[in-house]
């Protein structure tokens, strides 16, 4: 895998690794049991350029939540985390 072009990309996303396993547990699996206990206001957000498998965890995760509000943004991808300039309006409104 070193080999691939893509190897660099892997490793910078490896410290988010522990994170995502512990918001999805072992397996990687939605834990809607677990999310439906939030009882604080949630915002998830996506672009319609993201990956498929990522729009439906977010349309899964915001279905899970009591009372969260979802946003597909169009025309972003999963690059929209580096995108503060897009994200920014919607945190502020949201955040109030």
């Amino acid at each position: 895998m070193r080999e691939a072009p893509v190897w660099e990309f892997l490793r910078a996303q490896a410290n988010s690794l522990p994170y995502d396993v512990a918001v999805c547990g072992p397996r990687m699996r939605l834990q809607s049991d677990r999310y439906a206990t939030i009882t604080i206001p949630a915002l998830v957000v996506s672009g319609d350029q993201t990956w498929p498998w990522i729009q439906t965890a977010n349309q899964a995760l915001a279905a899970a939540i009591p009372g969260a509000h979802r946003l597909v943004l169009p025309g972003a991808d999963h690059e929209i985390l580096g995108q503060p300039e897009l994200l920014a309006p919607l945190l502020l409104d949201f955040f109030g």
